[in-house]
């Protein structure tokens, strides 16, 4: 067996000086030793640095080089592919890994680590292991497509479907996913678009803008030139639907023509101020994590200027996104 290690930085990929966790360009050595030193490993690999960043500080461009860098591994034969990166915008990349490959890639496991691999609470190399059991120990049948290794603190190390996953909270280090998102517990539909591939290149300074509701906002003037809105709601699949600032805000969107999209609804029985999302001509996603919702929106609206096409493979699943109905 054959793999792949592409590194990319992150906490996984740097060193604390004991004041600050910094980048370390001789990590993704030190990540295969610290593996070796703990575990067999009987399989041939090799490994490549896609680019060594802070994962906060990604964008377009970040996202970008690790999808081509990726894909360009997966045609290359190899028996799957580990990706190292950073916590902050795991749920981010890995989405966009997912809707880039699909579910009929070879199996492609990104890892993480809530500390450098030197810190006693780091989790990368259990995650790293998960990963690498993920690949060598399960049939391609079933391991096919993009997922996440991760341990959260308690816990055992759990491999995630890419597109399932949430934002991690302020002040702690959990991975969590929508719907049964975990691997041997997963429901999920087959793809019903095809895969963006590899030479997809997301640009910064977009024109989807995303509203998260908190009390006290007021809606502003819809920016010029806004080509799609994303709507996140609390909880319960709501969000504030009261208020001149709304009406105006979707009532411009709505003039204009600006598709907007509605996520965290849950099937069945809803609130009464959901009433209000047909008023504003919204459209409520299927059970999706607001992250891939935004970043399948991000790559849809790069692909295609057709509003009517992404509208509709908005709502089709790909690369395991959309929680099937019970």
């Amino acid at each position: 067996m054959n793999l792949l290690f592409i590194f990319t930085g992150g906490t996984i990929g740097s060193t604390s000086d004991g004041e600050h966790i910094c980048l370390d360009e001789d990590k993704p050595r030190g990540i295969i030793e610290s593996y070796r030193h703990r575990f067999e490993m009987p399989f041939e690999y090799d490994t490549r640095v896609s680019h060594m960043e802070l994962s906060e500080n990604s964008g377009g461009e970040f996202i970008s080089s690790t999808i081509a860098s990726v894909c360009a591994g997966a045609a290359e034969g190899y028996d799957g592919i580990v990706v190292t990166h950073g916590t902050d915008t795991l749920s981010w990349t890995a989405s966009a890994l997912g809707y880039a490959l699909g579910n009929s890639s070879v199996p492609v496991v990104i890892v993480s680590a809530a500390y450098p691999i030197e810190d006693p609470r780091s989790n990368a190399i259990e995650n790293l292991n998960e990963a690498i059991k993920f690949i060598t120990g399960t049939p391609r049948d079933k391991a096919r497509g993009v997922w996440v290794s991760y341990k959260n603190s308690g816990e055992g190390a759990l491999i995630y479907r890419a597109t399932r996953l949430l934002r991690q909270h302020p002040f702690g280090d959990r991975v969590e996913a929508v719907g049964h998102g975990v691997f041997g517990e997963l429901r999920e539909l087959p793809d019903a678009i095809g895969p963006f591939g590899g030479d997809i290149r997301l640009k910064d300074n977009h024109s989807i803008v995303v509203i998260d509701p908190r009390p006290g906002y007021s809606y502003p003037v819809l920016p010029e030139g806004t080509s799609y809105i994303i709507q996140n709601t609390y909880h319960s699949g709501t969000f504030r639907t009261k208020g001149a600032d709304v009406d105006n805000f979707y009532g411009q969107a709505r003039l204009l023509g600006v598709p907007i999209f509605i996520t965290g609804i849950y099937p069945g029985e809803t609130y009464e101020s959901t009433v209000a999302f047909k008023r504003f001509g919204a459209l409520p996603l299927p059970e999706m994590s607001p992250v891939a919702a935004y970043m399948k929106l991000w790559m849809l609206s790069t692909v295609t200027g057709d509003r009517g096409r992404v509208k509709r493979e908005m709502m089709m699943s790909l690369g395991g996104d959309i929680v099937p109905g019970e």
